[in-house]
């Protein structure tokens, strides 16, 4: 059977997602060790995880509009509040809104760009 690539990235995912259950049942100091080591080196960690944001972007976008994207999107924000919000206020503590564009400018910039695209495929597509 040939997959698509959605497909092998949904397959990639769903393999890391239960390999993380089994290991925090089995043996979840293993995987917090991991997560250390993994967030060590965060600029290398923030450079591998942009360049496989942009190749999933790419194969998501050949199949589904910016509009669908962002649907989903939506869906897991939604998981992530919900596992976050106790936790939230002390990572809260740690933020400083004055160095907010110092620190997080690429981010930003990646997530207005997108969202200007979602609005203008949205609200002005039927227009031109």
């Amino acid at each position: 059977m040939t997959y698509t690539p959605i497909e092998i990235i949904a397959m990639i995912f769903l393999a890391l997602g239960v390999i993380k259950m089994i290991y925090l049942v089995i043996n979840p100091n293993a995987w917090m060790d991991l997560a250390k080591k993994m967030y060590a080196k965060p600029k290398a960690l923030q450079s591998m995880s942009l360049i496989l944001a942009a190749i999933v972007f790419y194969y998501l976008i050949q199949v589904f509009s910016i509009v669908e994207i962002f649907a989903v999107m939506t869906f897991m924000a939604l998981l992530i509040v919900f596992g976050m919000a106790n936790h939230v206020g002390k990572m809260l503590k740690i933020f400083k809104i004055k160095s907010m564009w110092k620190d997080f400018w690429l981010y930003l910039i990646i997530w207005i760009v997108l969202m200007v695209w979602a609005i203008k495929e949205l609200f002005f597509n039927s227009l031109f």
